[in-house]
């Protein structure tokens, strides 16, 4: 760990946006630790209102839990935000890495968090994460529930049941739906005993995809980023490496993700999609706003078009939106979307709530767009977060000023302030002089507030790095002076795996072990016969 401090402190002369902190027990042992750099903050101020959180990977040396924050790029790509190794999983060290995090991005709080079902994490995200939208990954859930009833699925008893349950979970418009259709269903299948049906249906306002369709959380419903992030470290590093190669493998994976984004953004620049596949004027604007990936995903949305019907509730302000009965592809259910607009305000809306979670709009409201000749699509509905860079509009400033007396937070928030303006007044040489000559303005001017302040002995000295916040917490915290120590090593040789294993993987484990046996079976009685054999043909060879 001392390598690593000194790692990190080497790293923050380079990068003023570079944050770490440590936490330790009695002993000065590490208990847990977070990081992140410059370039993952610039990535969070742009992209941080959606976070995927995940911490079921362990693969090191101290078999500490390894907890990414990932998030979403304007390409649709992963990106990381900050890293941390956890001692434990309690509620406890939950609330310190958020409020550690939010105090390395700047004090800015995601719009939605998705994470695994973990009570404790839900209890630090409630108390942390008030204002952000919590959900859990539902591909788990589905997952467990196959695992746990798959036998119900199966039955010749239960036909089109899988159908049935698919449906409702994923494709209900209303919570009122939901909260209709799961009771009938459970009815139907005779299902009122299954007790992993009945702990979803309590916990259903945190994983069904409808209870969170306003909440903005693009293109994912599961923890698949989180998933991939650790899927990535686990080609670069394993469980006798150490803390160490985990931050050098970050760099690495941080180093291919910004040359990824600036590949992106090189192609979206100069290059157009090849071909238009339907030659509509909105389409032809989407490819000039959207990064080209983002176009791709457009495109979807507009072929889908090809298969829906639409009937007139209000002219001008209602409409219905279906699949068309001569349609191939069906529904298992067929749904009516409603689709209410106000042309004059330029105003469009759908019951699907599509563009509230994605920042895209669906097929249903392009299909109404189409039906009334509509030649372009107001900009509010082509957000920035998925525009080239050249044709962002300018975006309203949402770093937090409210630092209070937190001097890390505050240092954090004007290095991204400053590096905003600079960016811009480096353009021209113009703005560049100007620039300067203000710099030099306000040094003074804060120079002579410090002095001032020092006179009335009300100045205080606060450490960037880690440093204690309160009496309270000093034995947790870090300061520079005290040598810190290793974790305790994981007793690796005979570990049990801590991933559960599904009934599948049993199965299949179990039938190779048969197999195994088997063959084991077979070579052993091959082995008896032929030491019975030898005996007698060395008589033989001796008569002859």
């Amino acid at each position: 760990m001392k390598q690593v401090l000194n790692y990190l402190k080497k790293k923050e002369q380079d990068d003023p946006g570079m944050y770490y902190k440590f936490k330790l027990d009695e002993e000065n042992k590490v208990t847990s630790m977070f990081w992140t750099d410059g370039r993952s903050t610039q990535l969070y101020e742009e992209y941080g209102d959606c976070i995927s959180f995940d911490t079921t990977y362990r693969t090191n040396r101290y078999n500490m839990p390894f907890a990414p924050f990932v998030g979403v790029t304007g390409h649709g790509s992963t990106c990381l935000f900050g890293c941390a190794f956890l001692g434990d999983e309690t509620a406890e060290t939950f609330k310190w890495v958020f409020e550690t995090f939010i105090t390395a991005m700047g004090g800015k709080h995601p719009k939605t968090i998705i994470t695994d079902q973990d009570n404790a994490m839900r209890s630090a995200i409630a108390q942390v994460f008030q204002n952000t939208k919590h959900r859990n990954c539902l591909f788990h859930i589905k997952k467990n529930c196959r695992e746990k009833i798959g036998s119900m699925f199966s039955a010749k008893a239960n036909r089109n049941l899988y159908e049935e349950y698919d449906d409702i979970l994923n494709n209900c418009l209303t919570e009122e739906e939901f909260e209709v259709l799961w009771p009938q269903m459970i009815e139907k299948f005779s299902l009122q005993n299954i007790k992993y049906l009945q702990l979803m249906w309590k916990n259903r306002a945190q994983f069904v995809p409808v209870y969170f369709k306003y909440d903005f959380c693009p293109f994912i419903q599961s923890t698949a980023l989180s998933e991939g992030t650790n899927s990535r470290f686990k080609r670069g590093v394993g469980p006798q490496h150490s803390v160490m190669s985990f931050m050098k493998e970050y760099e690495n994976i941080n180093d291919t993700i910004f040359d990824t984004e600036y590949s992106k953004d090189f192609q979206s620049r100069t290059k157009m999609p090849k071909t238009l596949w339907f030659n509509y004027l909105i389409e032809e604007q989407a490819s000039e706003l959207y990064n080209l990936d983002i176009f791709r995903k457009f495109q979807n949305e507009l072929k889908d078009t090809l298969r829906l019907q639409v009937s007139v509730i209000q002219q001008g302000k209602v409409y219905e939106v279906f699949v068309s009965p001569n349609s191939i592809q069906q529904e298992y259910r067929q749904r009516k979307h409603i689709v209410i607009i106000d042309l004059p305000n330029e105003n469009f809306g759908c019951i699907c709530g599509k563009f509230s979670k994605d920042g895209m709009l669906c097929s249903h409201i392009l299909k109404v767009m189409l039906e009334l000749n509509v030649r372009k699509i107001p900009e509010k509905y082509i957000i920035d977060r998925w525009r080239k860079k050249e044709k962002k509009e300018k975006v309203k400033g949402s770093i937090h000023t409210d630092a209070t007396d937190n001097s890390v937070l505050m240092f954090n928030v004007l290095s991204r302030k400053g590096a905003d303006i600079a960016s811009k007044a480096s353009k021209r040489k113009r703005t560049y002089q100007f620039m300067m000559e203000e710099l030099e303005k306000l040094e003074m001017n804060v120079q002579l507030m410090i002095e001032q302040e020092a006179e009335t002995h009300l100045s205080q000295d606060e450490s960037n790095t880690v440093q204690n916040d309160t009496v309270q917490h000093a034995e947790e915290e870090i300061i520079e002076e005290v040598e810190i120590e290793d974790p305790d090593l994981a007793n690796t040789k005979g570990r049990k795996p801590k991933r559960y294993r599904r009934i599948v993987e049993k199965m299949i484990e179990t039938s190779k072990r048969k197999s195994k046996d088997e063959q084991h079976t077979t070579e052993t009685r091959k082995k008896n016969n032929t030491q019975e054999e030898t005996p007698k043909e060395k008589l033989h060879a001796k008569t002859s």
